[in-house]
C-alpha cells in the first residue's frame, strides 16, 4: 500500500504526508493454525527524503495522533505507553514505536513509531518515515457521549463557482439560503467570495461570485 508507493513519491517531494482507510488483518492467539481476525484501520503515513531522527518522527506523528483524537470525539487525551510490535506488524520500528490508551488500563486503540529500517531497505527508501495506526472499531467502543462518525465520502468534491448580478435589495443571504434549499444533500458548502461593482451593471446592482462544493 503506502510503503509500496513512498520511494516514488519521494523521487518528488522533499515530505510526504498520506494515509488510508481500510481492513487490516491479525492472527489471532491461536497464531497461525487459528482464525485470522478482520480490523478496520486507518493509516497515517509521514516520511521524508533526508535522514532524520527517529525520535523527531515519532514527535511529528503523536501531534497527528492528538489531534486525530480529539476530532474523533474520543474522551480525554491519548496516553503513550511503551509496546515491542507483534510479529504481525513488522513495519514499525523495533525500539522507537508506542501505543495509545486512553489512560484507564484499557486496551490499546492506536500504535505509532518510525518505520523498521529493514522495510524502508527493502522499499529502497533512504530518507525517514512513520506510521500511525487507529482501529476504527475500538474507536468507537471508547467515543464519549455525543460524538459522530460519518463514513468517509468514496468520490472527491466537485467544486463549482457561479457569479450572479444582484440588485442591492437582495440580500447575499437570501442566494445562499435558496442554494442550499436547491442542492439538497449533496451540497456541502456555499461561500460568497468576490463582489463586483460598475460597469456593464447598473447603479442598482452589483455581481456577486459564490463558491459551491458537492459532494
Amino acid at each position: 500500500g503506502l510503503l509500496a508507493r513512498l520511494e516514488g513519491w519521494l523521487r518528488h517531494e522533499a515530505e510526504v504526508s498520506s494515509f488510508e482507510v481500510g481492513r487490516g488483518y491479525a492472527v489471532g492467539p491461536e497464531g497461525s493454525k487459528g482464525p485470522v481476525g478482520e480490523r478496520r484501520v486507518v493509516v497515517a503515513l509521514m516520511a521524508w527524503r533526508e535522514p532524520r531522527d527517529t525520535r523527531d518522527v515519532v514527535r511529528a506523528l503523536r501531534s497527528v495522533a492528538e489531534e486525530t483524537w480529539a476530532r474523533l470525539g474520543l474522551p480525554g487525551a491519548p496516553v503513550l505507553t511503551p509496546w515491542v510490535p507483534e510479529p504481525d506488524a513488522p513495519w514499525f520500528h523495533p525500539r522507537r514505536s508506542a501505543a495509545l490508551t486512553d489512560g484507564t488500563g484499557g486496551a490499546a486503540v492506536a500504535w505509532l513509531g518510525g518505520v523498521s529500517p529493514k522495510i524502508l531497505a527493502a522499499f529502497d527508501v533512504r530518507g525517514a518515515a512513520g506510521i500511525l495506526r487507529f482501529d476504527l472499531a475500538r474507536c468507537a467502543a471508547l467515543a464519549a457521549a455525543g460524538a459522530r462518525f460519518r463514513p468517509i465520502p468514496r468520490f472527491p468534491p466537485v467544486r463549482i463557482d457561479l457569479a450572479f448580478a444582484l440588485p442591492y435589495a437582495l440580500a447575499t443571504e437570501d442566494v445562499r439560503a435558496g442554494f442550499r434549499a436547491a442542492g439538497g444533500k449533496l451540497l456541502r458548502s456555499v461561500e460568497g467570495f468576490d463582489v463586483y461593482r460598475g460597469p456593464p451593471l447598473s447603479a442598482d446592482e452589483r455581481s456577486v461570485a459564490f463558491h459551491l462544493v458537492f459532494q
